[in-house]
């Protein structure tokens, strides 16, 4: 297709399941289109090569889009791969690579609220995801591979767990204008990065001026945390450099036989004029801070995170538990007016 538009997927698309059986589709857009324009409801994409020339490879733009992408798979030279916008999508084992001679800017950028990017795969690109959501993006399990960038955090409340980056200039990268000891005074803050493997990148992990942030059992080159309010470092491996400066509030414990503990308590002021959340989106759907631990509790897994941030939920209860550890630096469990003790233990 080379009208410069691409092809949309319309109103009267909602609702519908689209498997393309790995039909190759080489598509050229012009500046402010998109090869692929999803702006139906609940609609899923999947198993297609897409050869993008332009500016966009696939757009979702509805407002409740909750669309799902799967089995993808974008080259050709354009500036951004996936453009995820509206509410709820979800990005499932797709990959992004240019073509020889050719350049994608970045892979995934996310710009709606509710958005995942799972068990996909980026390489030779400039930025692998980059996260300028309205709600924080839940980026769990990917392989960024000789990214300029692998993943790069602009917003508040994103979560970043579980992924692998192995070459390339930064591994990830927070970055606001400075620390605020209110974080919600900030624009990147509750931040969560933790459970990844960073190798062979020139500035592995990087957090700087960022706000109520938890970096927690990585594995990486590298470790960079400056100039951040409320930051709590915790049982990283650093094969190298663990650098940590002109922060304020900062607890950096067990970090691979490096151990600077200050100032390790929790500041109710990080919390003032924050909105306490219902929900927010992880691999396990969208859900609350109650429903997320029970549901990490079932799957199996034993060193469990609470994402950084005020929350607003029921009290729970957990039975029967054996070797499973819970973390929840920077976190606030509000039981909304409940006398109701917020976590209990039976037979543990």
């Amino acid at each position: 297709m080379t009208d410069g538009a691409g092809l949309t997927f319309s109103r009267s698309h909602n609702g519908k399941e689209y498997d393309l059986r790995g039909a190759l589709i080489r598509i050229g857009v012009r500046d402010g289109a998109a090869g692929i324009d999803i702006r139906s409801k609940t609609l899923t994409l999947k198993n297609a090569r897409i050869a993008v020339y332009g500016d966009v490879g696939v757009s979702v733009g509805s407002e409740n889009a909750n669309a799902t992408l799967t089995g993808l798979h974008i080259g050709g030279s354009c500036k951004t791969g996936f453009l995820l916008g509206g509410n709820g999508s979800t990005l499932d084992g797709c990959t992004v690579k240019p073509a020889s001679g050719g350049t994608v800017d970045t892979a995934v950028r996310v710009s709606g609220s509710d958005c995942m990017v799972t068990n996909c795969s980026f390489e030779g690109v400039g930025v692998g995801i980059l996260d300028e959501s309205k709600t924080g993006a839940a980026v769990d399990n990917n392989l960024l591979t000789d990214c300029e960038t692998g993943i790069r955090i602009r917003t508040a409340n994103a979560i970043v767990l579980r992924n692998t980056l192995k070459g390339g200039k930064s591994g990830i990268a927070a970055e606001d204008d400075g620390g605020e000891l209110s974080a919600c005074m900030g624009k990147v803050y509750n931040l969560l990065v933790a459970k990844n493997r960073v190798e062979d990148a020139e500035n592995a992990i990087l957090l700087s001026g960022v706000s109520n942030c938890t970096v927690f059992l990585n594995r990486t080159d590298d470790l960079t945390v400056r100039d951040c309010v409320n930051a709590y470092v915790v049982r990283n491996t650093v094969g190298g450099k663990l650098t940590l400066e002109r922060n304020n509030y900062l607890l950096a414990d067990s970090n691979d036989r490096v151990t600077e503990a200050l100032l390790p308590h929790i500041n109710r002021e990080q919390f003032a004029g924050m909105t306490g959340r219902a929900a927010f989106r992880s691999r396990y759907g969208t859900m609350s801070l109650s429903a997320y631990l029970t549901a990490a509790v079932s799957a199996g897994e034993t060193d469990i995170i609470a994402p950084p941030g005020a929350f607003l939920d029921n009290a729970v209860a957990f039975n029967g538990l054996s070797d499973v550890r819970f973390y929840g630096w920077g976190t606030y469990y509000d039981t909304v007016k409940s006398t109701a003790t917020a976590f209990s233990f039976t037979a543990c």
